[in-house]
C-alpha cells in the first residue's frame, strides 16, 4: 500500500483478528486489507491484483484449519494464509451472485460455514470441498480493423473465421488500428473469468485484458507476429492452452527494394507506369470506342509526360533549395538539371545589385556550361541597356529564336561574343521585387521556344528569386555578426582597458590619501592642538574626504556601467545606521547655520536585511546635497514604513518584507523644471550646481541606480528658489528574533561616534603586528595609529620581507598590502599560509588601495581573513582587529576596557 492509501482513507465495512494476531479489514471498494500489527505493514488484495470476485467485502471468518473465507457482493473467496492464495467460488460453483447480506456470516461448532443472503443462505463444508475447475480454453471470436469487424472472404485480409483461421495476412497502413475481442469455449459463462495477451514479436509481456475482452494494436510496424490469448478464472492460474493466430503485415509498396530502386532510377517511369494502367483500366470500359479516342489518348500521354517531368524538376529546384544557401554548390546543382532538361548550351543565375555610386548591375552566382562552352560567370554585367531592362521590367520570359534578325538585340556585343543563337530570359523576383535574371543560352543553332517552356521558366524564377533573396539574407546576417562580434570584442578590450586604468589611477590616488586623511585624524586627537590649528586640520581631512567621495563616485558609476554592481545582504539595525548619518551630516549642516530636522515613524522596524552600504551611500549624497545647496533655513529626514507582505516563520526568525520610504526636503535654492528630466543622468549639473562650483555630477545617477537595485522607485519634486524633496523607497526584509536571539547582542553604534582609543586593555591579549607595507608615509601613519593603541610592531617593506619577517618573528596579525615590489602580497600569503600547520596561521588582513570589489575577492581567495580598502579609519581598522583578535581597548572618556563586537 502506498504513503498515500492508509486504512483511514477506506471506506471500513468488516474486521476481523486472526488467531495469529494479523488483522484483516474489508472496506466497501477497495478489497481486502491484511495489517501486520506487530510490524505495521499493510497489504491489499482486490480483484485487480488478486483476482477477488469483487473489491467489495461483506463478511470475514476462519474456519477450523486456520483458512480464512471472505464473502463479496459477487460470490466467496477462500485465502490460504501461509501461501496467500485465494480460491474462488461464484455461481459456477452454486453460489448466489450478488444478493449476500453485509456480516451475514458464522461458522458452527461442527466447522461448517453459514453465508446469508437475498435468496437464503449457502452451508459449506470446508473438509469436503468440490476439486477445482479447470481454468476455461480461450477462443478468438472477431477481428476488426479500424473499428470495424473483418469479415472472412476469399483472397482478403481474414480468408477463414478467426477462430478457424491460423493467419491474417494485411498491409501496412500508417493509420492502421486492429482488435482482436475473444471469450472462453467450453464454458456455462464464456465472458466470465480473466483474460490475458501478447503480440509476439512486438511485445514479450503479457498484457491484462480489460471487461470489454479486446487487444487493441495501433500502427504496428511490418512483419510477422503471433497473436496469443489465455484465460484465468481467478487471474491467477493460467490456462495453458493459448488460443492463438499469425498475423503478418506486408511492408507498403514504397518501402520495397524494388520500389526504392525505382524510385533512384526514374520516376517517370512509374508515372507512365500508373498512366498505362489507368488507361488500360479504361480500355477494358470502352473497347468498342478503342480506335476512336487512340489519338487522343496518345496526345494525353505526350502531355502528361511532359508535365510529369516539368513536376520533377519544379520539385527537385525546390527540395535542393532548402538546404544551405550560402555557397554556390546548390545553385550550380540545380542550374545544371535545369540545363539538361532544356537541352540548352549555357544557363545562369545573376543577382541584381546596387553600387557604391548608386548604379545597379547583374553579378554572377551561379552558372552550368555544356562541354566546350565559354563561362562567363567572371563578367559583370551593367544594367542600362535596352536588353537587361526589358527583361527586368517584363512579367513574362523573353524570348529570342534568332539573334541576327532581332534588331533590339542583335547590336548586343556580349551576346555575340559569347557565341549565343537564341535565348529564353526571365527575371527572378522576391515580393514583387526584382533580384536577379535566370538565362538559358543556345549557342550551336537556333531554337524556337514554346510556351510550355516559358511557364515552366517563369515558374522556376519564383523558387530562384526566393532562394537569391534568402542566399543575401543570409550574407548580411553573417556580415553583420562579423561585426557585431568585432564590436563587442573591441568593447570589451575597451572596457578591460578602462578598467585597469580606473584600478591604477584610484590606487595612486587613494595611497596619498591614505597618508593625508590618516594623518590629519592623528593629528586631531592630540589634546595640545589650539583651535586654530584644529580648524586648519579639519580643512585638510575633509577636503581629503571631499577627493575621496569623487573617486568612490567614478569608482560606483564603472561598477554601474560595467553590470558589476551586486547587492550584498546583511542584517542590520535601522534605527543606528539612521542616528549614525544625522549625528554625521548634523554637524556639516550646523557649521553652515541650517536646521537638520529629522523624524522617524514609530512603524519603522528595527532589524532589517539589505544592502546596508548602498543605503547609507543613497541617504549621505541626497543629504549631503541638501546641505551643500542650502544656505538658509532647514532640511529635513523622514523616514515611514508600511508591511508588504504576510509574516513567515524562518528558523527562529520571523520575517515580512517592508516597503520603507524615504524623504529628503531642503529650503534650498530648488531646481527649475526644464533641468528636472536631467537631474539622475551621469555628469549632469543643474544651473545652481554648477555655480557652487561642488561634486561631480554622479551622486544623483548613483543614488537612482542603487536605489532601484535596492527594489524601490526615487523621485524628485522642485520650485526654483523654494526648495527641492527627493522622495524614494526601498524594498527590504524586516526580522524579528527571539529574546534568546537577541540577548547581550549591541543595539549599534553610531559611525563617529567611537571614542578615542588610548590603549589595550588590561584583560586584554597582547597582539604583535607585523606591517608589510612598501609606501614609508603609510608605514609611518600605521605606526603612529597601532603604537599608541598598545600593539607590538614589526615592518616589512614587500612581500619577500613579510614572508621572512613572519618566519623569524612569528607575528599574531599580519596587515598586508597587495601592490608590492620583489613579492605581491596576495603571493605572500599564499606563501605563509603554505607552512603553516593546523591552528597555526596568523591572522591576514589586507589593506590596499585597490577599490574594486575584484581586489576584496583576490585577497580572500589568497587566503587573508579580511579586507580594508585606503583610506582607512582608525575605527574600522581598531574593530576589524578585534573582530578576529578578540583584543579589548580603553577609551579616553571612559578609561576602561570595552570588548568590540
Amino acid at each position: 500500500i502506498s504513503d498515500a492509501e492508509t486504512l483511514s482513507s477506506f471506506s471500513l465495512s468488516v474486521v476481523f483478528a486472526a488467531e495469529d494476531g494479523q488483522v484483516f479489514v474489508g472496506t466497501q471498494s477497495r478489497g481486502l486489507n491484511l495489517f501486520n500489527p506487530a510490524t505495521g505493514e499493510n497489504r491489499v488484495f482486490n480483484q485487480q491484483n488478486s483476482g477477488l470476485p469483487s473489491d467489495r467485502i461483506l463478511g470475514i471468518i476462519d474456519d477450523l484449519q486456520g483458512f480464512i473465507w471472505i464473502s463479496t457482493s459477487n460470490g466467496i473467496a477462500k485465502f490460504d494464509p501461509s501461501r496467500e492464495k485465494f480460491r474462488i467460488f461464484d455461481e459456477v460453483d452454486g453460489i448466489q451472485e450478488g444478493t449476500l447480506h453485509l456480516k451475514a456470516i458464522t461458522r458452527a461448532d461442527d466447522g461448517i460455514l453459514y453465508f446469508g443472503g437475498a435468496k437464503g443462505f449457502h452451508r459449506i463444508d470446508p473438509d469436503s470441498l468440490p476439486s477445482p475447475h479447470q481454468p476455461p480454453t480461450p477462443i478468438l471470436t472477431d477481428f476488426e480493423r479500424f473499428g470495424e469487424k473483418v469479415f472472412p472472404r476469399p483472397g482478403g485480409i481474414l480468408e477463414k473465421k478467426i477462430a478457424a483461421a491460423s493467419e491474417i495476412r494485411m498491409p501496412f497502413d500508417q493509420r492502421n488500428r486492429f482488435s482482436f475481442r475473444f471469450s472462453n469455449i467450453g464454458s456455462q459463462f464464456p465472458f466470465r473469468g480473466r483474460f490475458r495477451y501478447r503480440l509476439v514479436g512486438y511485445e514479450d509481456d503479457w498484457q491484462i485484458a480489460g471487461p470489454d475482452r479486446r487487444a487493441t494494436y495501433p500502427a504496428v510496424p511490418p512483419g510477422t507476429y503471433e497473436f496469443q490469448v489465455q484465460s484465468s478464472p481467478d487471474g491467477r492460474s493460467w490456462n495453458s492452452n493459448s488460443a492463438r493466430v499469425n498475423l503478418i503485415i506486408s511492408p507498403p509498396w514504397y518501402a520495397t527494394w524494388w520500389a526504392r530502386v525505382g524510385f533512384l532510377l526514374t520516376s517517370l517511369t512509374i508515372s507512365l507506369g500508373l498512366v498505362k494502367i489507368m488507361v488500360r483500366s479504361r480500355l477494358l470500359q470502352v473497347e468498342r470506342r478503342e480506335e476512336q479516342f487512340k489519338a487522343q489518348r496518345d496526345a494525353a500521354e505526350a502531355a502528361l509526360a511532359k508535365q510529369l517531368q516539368n513536376g520533377v524538376l519544379l520539385e527537385r529546384t525546390s527540395k535542393e533549395f532548402r538546404h544551405d544557401l550560402r555557397g554556390e554548390a546548390v545553385f550550380l546543382a540545380s542550374l545544371e538539371n535545369l540545363a539538361r532538361h532544356y537541352n540548352v548550351s549555357r544557363c545562369i543565375l545573376r543577382s541584381l545589385q546596387r553600387t557604391d555610386d548608386g548604379k545597379s548591375q547583374l553579378v554572377p552566382i551561379g552558372e552550368f556550361c555544356a562541354e566546350g562552352v565559354q563561362s562567363l560567370h567572371e563578367l559583370v554585367i551593367p544594367v542600362g541597356d535596352s536588353l537587361t531592362s526589358e527583361i527586368l521590367n517584363s512579367d513574362k520570359p523573353v524570348a529570342c529564336e534568332f539573334l541576327d534578325t532581332n534588331p533590339k538585340v542583335s547590336a548586343n556585343e556580349t551576346l555575340r561574343q559569347a557565341g549565343v543563337k537564341s535565348f529564353l530570359a526571365v527575371r527572378t523576383s522576391f515580393l514583387d521585387e526584382p533580384n536577379g535574371v535566370l538565362v538559358l543560352h543556345q549557342c550551336e543553332r537556333t531554337r524556337p521556344w514554346t510556351e510550355d517552356e516559358s511557364k515552366l521558366l517563369h515558374s522556376l524564377a519564383s523558387q530562384f528569386g526566393i532562394a537569391v533573396a534568402q542566399r543575401e539574407l543570409t550574407m548580411k546576417e553573417e556580415q553583420y555578426r562579423t561585426e557585431l562580434e568585432t564590436a563587442r570584442h573591441n568593447a570589451e578590450i575597451a572596457n578591460n582597458a578602462k578598467s585597469e586604468f580606473l584600478a591604477k589611477i584610484t590606487h595612486e590616488l587613494r595611497t596619498p590619501l591614505n597618508a593625508i586623511i590618516g594623518f590629519s585624524q592623528v593629528i586631531r586627537e592630540d589634546e595640545a592642538l589650539g583651535d586654530r590649528q584644529r580648524e586648519i586640520v579639519d580643512i585638510i581631512n575633509n577636503s581629503g574626504e571631499h577627493l575621496l567621495d569623487v573617486i568612490n563616485d567614478v569608482l560606483d558609476v564603472s561598477k554601474i556601467e560595467a553590470g558589476k554592481t551586486e547587492l550584498n545582504l546583511e542584517q542590520f539595525e535601522l534605527g543606528p545606521l539612521l542616528k549614525s548619518v544625522h549625528e554625521m551630516l548634523d554637524m556639516k549642516a550646523e557649521s553652515k547655520g541650517i536646521a537638520f530636522e529629522f523624524a522617524q515613524h514609530s512603524a519603522i522596524p528595527n532589524l532589517v536585511e539589505t544592502d546596508r552600504s548602498k543605503l547609507r551611500q543613497i541617504l549621505i549624497n541626497l543629504i549631503g546635497n541638501a546641505i551643500k545647496f542650502t544656505d538658509e533655513g532647514a532640511i529635513g529626514l523622514t523616514v515611514n514604513a508600511e508591511a508588504a507582505s504576510a509574516p513567515r516563520q524562518v528558523g527562529d526568525q520571523w520575517r515580512r518584507q517592508v516597503r520603507i520610504a524615504f524623504e529628503v526636503r531642503d529650503t534650498g535654492r530648488g531646481i527649475s523644471q526644464e533641468e528636472l528630466p536631467k537631474l539622475f543622468e551621469k555628469f549632469s549639473q543643474t544651473d545652481t550646481g554648477r555655480r557652487a562650483s561642488e561634486g561631480t555630477g554622479l551622486g544623483l545617477s548613483i543614488a537612482k541606480s542603487f536605489v532601484n537595485i535596492l527594489g524601490g522607485d526615487i523621485e524628485v519634486m522642485s520650485k526654483l528658489g523654494f526648495g527641492t524633496t527627493f522622495r524614494f523607497t526601498i524594498v527590504c526584509e524586516e526580522i524579528a528574533r527571539s529574546e534568546e536571539a537577541t540577548e547581550g547582542k549591541p543595539a549599534g553604534s553610531a559611525i563617529g561616534s567611537t571614542p578615542q582609543i588610548t590603549g589595550l586593555a588590561d584583560d586584554s591579549p597582547r597582539v604583535k603586528v607585523l606591517i608589510a607595507e612598501d609606501q614609508p608615509v603609510n608605514r609611518l601613519l600605521l605606526k603612529k595609529v597601532l603604537t599608541k593603541a598598545g600593539f607590538e610592531l614589526v615592518e616589512a617593506e614587500n612581500g619577500r620581507e613579510a614572508y621572512e619577517q613572519w618566519a623569524k618573528t612569528g607575528p599574531d596579525l599580519i596587515l598586508m598590502d597587495e601592490d608590492m615590489p620583489i613579492m605581491k602580497g596576495s603571493e605572500a600569503t599564499r606563501a605563509i599560509l603554505a607552512e603553516c600547520g593546523p591552528n597555526e596561521a596568523p591572522v591576514i588582513i589586507s589593506l590596499t588601495a585597490y577599490a574594486f570589489e575584484q581586489a576584496r575577492e583576490k585577497a580572500l581567495a589568497a587566503g587573508c581573513k579580511d579586507f580594508i580598502s585606503k583610506p582607512f579609519k582608525s575605527h574600522e581598522l581598531f574593530a576589524t582587529i578585534a573582530k578576529h583578535l578578540g583584543v579589548k581597548y580603553t577609551y579616553a572618556e571612559e578609561g576602561k576596557g570595552v570588548e568590540a563586537a
